[in-house]
């Protein structure tokens, strides 16, 4: 009788354990923490970063000397940028892990997670060949909204990640341009060249008694004064916001323009020497102070000006008023 009786309770304990490991299972799989180290293992010097995100074209970095943007545009990468996201994947550590054993257990499928079609891919590959690299894939939040469920490439298991690992990553391609025009100054500048469509660059160097071309000496205030206005930007953590005014013959037009160019918050304004209104009295008095803090650049020829802004990857906008 006695032997029935522990039979019994043996039954009993088994369905009771059963029951309790289901419940915990489905009801509560993220109160599970069963992963036990780093969410991927990152290449130790990644040289390639590809970030695609839904509805977005892929952005593309590479470092050789630096990292730059090569797709969609190319253009220099701030490289702390690059840097934090490289490290909130390397040292992201899962929050749980649930295996594909348990997956299949639960009735689940990578599509209710959201990994299928992922709204975020991170791909991260070494200097050699490209078989280091390892690729992270973002899905939709958990219930808590506090964690994102992702995977690792290869991988049947879903982890749940920290909110703050996913919104280090999920970046596009303008976050990862470096904002700076001069990363050390225009102070730093020792040379730079203008080219025109069909004729010989032009080249400027800085010497000991100011800037110089192959035509001779060069006004160092002028050439200061335009570098001026891109360095200011830098200053700023802005995007460089120069007008440039062709044609502008009245002062009064001229002051008022510079007055609309500070409300606006452009860094500079840029106007010829010649056939030009210049820095009169009526300007001064139409802009209404703004002369004070604007910077202006006064240049010869204003379509080098232009190209000198193209080759700092500054896009430029023309406007007339006969359309």
């Amino acid at each position: 009788m006695s032997n029935a009786r522990a039979i019994l309770w043996l039954l009993v304990g088994s369905i009771a354990a059963v029951v309790a490991y289901f419940v915990v299972g489905v009801y509560a799989p993220e109160a599970r923490v069963q992963a036990d180290g780093r969410l991927a293992a990152v290449p130790a010097d990644p040289a390639r970063l590809v970030v695609s995100r839904v509805g977005e074209p892929a952005t593309v970095l590479e470092r050789d000397a630096e990292w730059r943007i090569v797709s969609p545009y190319a253009a220099r990468a701030d490289a702390q940028t690059v840097l934090r996201l490289v490290d909130a994947v390397s040292f992201a550590e899962p929050e749980d892990v649930i295996s594909e054993a348990e997956l299949l257990k639960l009735g689940r499928e990578r599509s209710d997670f959201g990994l299928e079609t992922p709204r975020l891919v991170v791909m991260l590959g070494g200097a050699g060949d490209g078989s280091d690299s390892v690729s992270v894939s973002f899905g939709v939040d958990t219930p808590s909204s506090n964690g994102v469920y992702a995977a690792v490439e290869g991988s049947g298991s879903v982890c749940v990640v920290p909110a703050a690992v996913f919104a280090a990553a999920d970046l596009s391609a303008e976050a990862f341009r470096d904002r700076g025009v001069f990363p050390l100054g225009a102070e730093s500048v020792a040379s730079f060249d203008v080219k025109r469509p069909g004729e010989q660059p032009l080249s400027f160097e800085r010497g000991g008694s100011g800037w110089k071309t192959q035509e001779g000496q060069s006004a160092a205030d002028k050439v200061d004064a335009f570098l001026t206005l891109l360095s200011a930007a830098e200053a700023k953590g802005e995007e460089p916001f120069v007008i440039l005014l062709d044609g502008i013959t009245d002062p009064h037009n001229l002051g008022a323009i510079v007055r609309s160019a500070e409300c606006a918050g452009a860094h500079g304004v840029v106007i010829p020497e010649r056939r030009a209104a210049g820095l009169t009295p009526a300007a001064a008095k139409a802009a209404a102070g703004a002369l004070n803090y604007m910077p202006i650049a006064r240049v010869k020829n204003l379509n080098r000006a232009i190209e000198a802004l193209q080759e700092k990857n500054i896009w430029v906008v023309g406007t007339a008023m006969d359309g």
